[in-house]
């Protein structure tokens, strides 16, 4: 009976070991070098230990419960028409009767605020050396304007002064009408109320909101107010975004990162829509194509159409839109200039946000994000080529982004996407 015992222990142990050091490595992306400062060189040693060793010893299940806080409240962020009087919406149609933007100008979320405030402690001379020469002396005058911008008290920012000094954002809502006349929202913006200028607007294009999608883990903010107006609508997001919004008190229905989530969505939208998750992504992004017009709705795959070339012509051809032209020589656009100094220019291809190649980086690892492995990039890239030949397959004509101002053709979609994450897409 030992001797039976002791076969067991010694070829049950030699399978475990064998099983480790036999096992399939996968060899990770290299992630280009991107200047953010790592986790463990902001807080003291002690806490960097415990966080490590909670998310070594906790599976992500249950770890996201503890780690993860809940959706920042934004009811009292305010906008055009709390400053000024004025409209802060702009709606626009984009494909006839199936697709349509709204565009929303608000003040900066505080932790958004901070990815521009920043530029008031950074050496200047690093800053200007990474925009081109003529832009300098315009760089220059943007940085004394968020010196005195950061200067302003916080109760007094709070209350519209940090708004009426340009430190607004502006975000785009996508609405896409299904085949039964019901309506999705792509990404909310926030709704002003069940008899407000949204609401109204939204019960003239003639069908109810089936379904409110936060898509990605960075685009839940606004989603409570969109469901107390809403409340008959499906709410859909990743696991991420899931825990935040239910802290937050918002009632999410469907987790499109789960197996039988991505079934019921594919499903009930069978007709209209055709999801493509972004497995491997930390911010769990869902692309959706709408094949009834022919449009790709994306989030973070595409961050901006940031050009070197002055003038109304881009390097690739495209012609610029009116905002890329005053994002160039307005002076009221100055919080987005230094945001691009800041983390789009410097960035490896100068496109993607510096902060976004740390989300795959285990040197610049942060709590409080889902984990990354080795396999996160290689999913990713592969969920990158299965979203850009499901469009080319399905034909589709355009794509609309939530961070850019107007719609893209495909093709010019297919190539920004390759470039945003181009190390994704080497060998």
């Amino acid at each position: 009976m030992v001797s039976a015992m002791r076969f067991v222990v010694v070829v049950g142990g030699a399978l475990v070991v064998g099983s480790y050091v036999f096992r399939p490595r996968i060899k990770p992306k290299k992630i280009p070098a991107h200047n953010m400062p790592v986790f463990k060189s902001l807080v003291p040693f002690t806490e960097y230990v415990k966080a490590r060793l909670l998310y070594a010893l906790v599976p992500w299940s249950i770890l996201k419960y503890i780690v993860l806080e809940a959706s920042p409240d934004v009811s009292a962020l305010l906008d055009e028409r709390d400053v000024t009087g004025k409209s802060p919406y702009k709606f626009k149609e984009v494909v006839a009767g199936q697709i349509w933007t709204v565009e929303y100008r608000y003040q900066m979320e505080k932790n958004v605020a901070w990815l521009v405030l920043a530029s008031a402690k950074q050496n200047e001379e690093q800053l200007l050396s990474a925009v081109p020469e003529e832009d300098r002396a315009m760089l220059k005058g943007d940085l004394e304007r968020c010196r005195r911008c950061a200067l302003i008290p916080p109760e007094e920012g709070v209350k519209g002064a940090y708004y009426k000094d340009s430190l607004a954002l502006d975000s785009w809502m996508t609405v896409a009408k299904l085949a039964d006349g019901g309506l999705i929202l792509y990404s909310p913006i926030k709704i002003d109320g069940a008899d407000g200028e949204v609401a109204r607007w939204l019960t003239s294009l003639g069908g109810p909101v089936r379904a409110i999608f936060a898509p990605s883990g960075a685009h839940h903010f606004f989603v409570k107010g969109a469901q107390e107006v809403f409340p008959e609508a499906l709410v859909f997001t990743g696991d991420s975004a899931f825990v935040k919004m239910a802290k937050a008190g918002v009632r999410v229905d469907v987790d499109y990162t789960t197996h039988g989530g991505m079934m019921f969505l594919m499903q009930i939208f069978a007709t209209s829509l055709i999801p493509c998750l972004c497995d491997g992504d930390p911010n769990q992004e869902l692309v959706l194509f709408h094949t009834p017009s022919g449009t790709c709705l994306v989030t973070d795959l595409l961050y901006t159409k940031y050009d070197l070339n002055r003038g109304k012509a881009r390097s690739d051809g495209m012609e610029k839109s009116e905002r890329d032209i005053r994002v160039e020589s307005d002076p009221e656009m100055w919080p987005l200039r230094l945001f691009n100094a800041n983390w789009i220019t410097p960035s490896p291809n100068g496109l993607l946000p510096r902060y976004r190649y740390a989300t795959f980086d285990k040197s610049v690892w942060r709590p409080g994000k889902p984990p990354t492995d080795a396999s996160s990039a290689h999913r990713f890239s592969h969920a990158l080529r299965i979203v850009l030949d499901t469009g080319a397959k399905l034909g589709t004509q355009r794509c609309v982004a939530c961070h850019l101002d107007e719609p893209i053709s495909w093709q010019q979609a297919d190539k920004l996407i390759r470039a945003h994450w181009d190390f994704l897409f080497t060998e």
